[in-house]
């Protein structure tokens, strides 16, 4: 049986070194045998590549500017870091945990960040508080330090601070409706 193995190992070297990858109908015949033999499957049972986080909540200040709010540390990091650089972002400050969120604008009204504020402290764990700080920056001035942990984020250049109150009816008004059924699903 040692001459059978022999026999079958040459004519399966001559195979791969005819083998041409260029050829379209080579690749997908090679392809059907590999299947049909059970040595490649045909569904990906398990992928390398980290799932898109689902999309962070979405809310319209009062003159129509997107709000996008991160939903956990993961979200928060693709939001942060996909955003347009020239758009405007916060967080609570004074090292209150909470969401990252983006302002869909490049000159916010001064209605805008407030109510852009509000949300953000409303989304963090100042949401009990009386009033929370939230540093405001342009996305462009975010970092994202090589093997930090998801959500950790540092900034250079100037930071405003607006101090406000957490509001959930506010928050419920400005929520964008489609998103709500969406969250529902």
């Amino acid at each position: 049986n040692l001459t059978t193995a022999k026999t079958e190992l040459y004519q399966q070297l001559a195979t791969q070194a005819a083998f041409d990858p260029n050829d379209p109908q080579a690749v997908a015949a090679l392809k059907q045998t590999l299947f049909a033999g059970g040595a490649i499957h045909p569904h990906v049972l398990h992928s390398s590549k980290a799932p898109t986080p689902a999309p962070p909540r979405r809310f319209y200040t009062h003159d129509h500017v997107l709000v996008e709010v991160g939903k956990n540390s993961r979200q928060n990091d693709h939001l942060t870091l996909t955003a347009r650089k020239d758009y405007y972002w916060m967080h609570a400050g004074g090292e209150i945990p909470g969401s990252h969120v983006v302002i869909h604008s490049n000159h916010p009204s001064e209605q805008t960040l407030q109510e852009a504020a509000v949300l953000t402290a409303y989304y963090s764990k100042g949401r009990q508080m009386n009033r929370v700080p939230v540093d405001v920056l342009t996305v462009g001035q975010m970092r994202k330090p090589k093997g930090a942990k998801a959500g950790l984020v540092t900034f250079s250049g100037p930071a405003r601070t607006i101090t406000v109150v957490p509001d959930a009816t506010l928050a419920a008004e400005l929520r964008d409706q489609e998103d709500i059924h969406h969250d529902a699903d």
